[in-house]
């Protein structure tokens, strides 16, 4: 095993090691990056037999001086584990940042680890692209749906309105003559 090595990943930081020559990485400051319960997510990997295999757990020497075991995953299994997550369990204003997490966190890793094919990335950014389109195509099917919905309103309101206002400029004459 080799020293942890801190990884930079958009403004935080992910803690890996090389153990025999395949990257892990920590689970339990990813954990607390999202605003996961690590004893839920603790129990969750030693429930799921393929996690639970490939755990590596390694004394550190945490920020407070103190030694502690630190939990990694392999990074080929990180994935696995987070896309595990259900993401309707985790805290509402969380929930973008866990979708951020799993786009983002295994690229990160495996670039810093020489570990990704070229066009790789590439990839995951047209794939994000055509998920964007989509989103941008929902909204705008939504408004050209009420925009015709308001055609149609408007004609038929605007008919209401000035048969009202007809109505109104015959009914003040003569609430104006009976005073």
């Amino acid at each position: 095993m080799s020293a942890i090595q801190r990884v930079p990943f958009h403004g935080l930081s992910l803690s890996a090691v090389l153990v025999n020559g395949a990257p892990c990485v920590a689970i339990r400051p990813i954990c607390d990056s999202l605003g996961l319960n690590w004893s839920g997510q603790f129990r969750r990997i030693q429930r799921d037999a393929e996690l639970k295999a490939s755990v590596v757990v390694m004394a550190t020497v945490a920020e407070d001086g103190k030694r502690r075991k630190m939990l990694f995953l392999p990074l080929d299994r990180l994935n696995g584990w987070l896309f595990g997550v259900d993401v309707a369990r985790v805290r509402e204003e969380l929930r973008e940042r866990m979708n951020w997490y799993r786009r983002e966190c295994y690229a990160v890793l495996a670039r810093h680890f020489g570990l990704s094919r070229p066009g790789a990335d590439l990839h995951a950014r047209l794939i994000e692209a055509e998920r964007e389109e989509a989103q941008s195509f929902a909204v705008a099917q939504a408004c050209s749906k009420g925009m015709n919905r308001r055609r149609v309103e408007k004609s038929r309101l605007s008919k209401r309105i000035d048969e009202l206002r007809e109505l109104a400029q015959l009914a003040l004459p003569l609430e104006g003559g009976a005073a």
